[in-house]
């Protein structure tokens, strides 16, 4: 279980000050956070097969990004002498 001085060493060392009540809602919901995580680790799952692939239809497969330039990479960006970048117009 979390604690409350554990919520305030922890916001103290991320400079975050909470409230007396933030604290508290703060360590109620890690408490719960845990406890359903305790819950979970009890299921039996030895004959469970590891779970490989998500979505199995075709259609729904990642494909493979085909780049395709239409736009020479080399004249795209031109480092100007103020320090920023110019681009080519790509939009009209």
């Amino acid at each position: 279980m979390i604690e409350n001085d554990e919520i305030t060493k922890l916001a103290k060392s991320a400079k975050l000050e909470f409230t007396k009540e933030a604290v508290e809602k703060i360590q109620s919901n890690l408490n719960s956070i845990i406890n359903w995580i305790s819950e979970i680790q009890k299921i039996d799952t030895d004959n469970i097969l590891p779970l490989v692939n998500l979505i199995s239809d075709e259609k729904y497969q990642i494909k493979q990004e085909k780049i395709d330039y239409t736009i020479d990479p080399r004249k795209t960006i031109e480092v100007n002498d103020d320090l920023y970048f110019k681009v080519v117009k790509v939009i009209d």
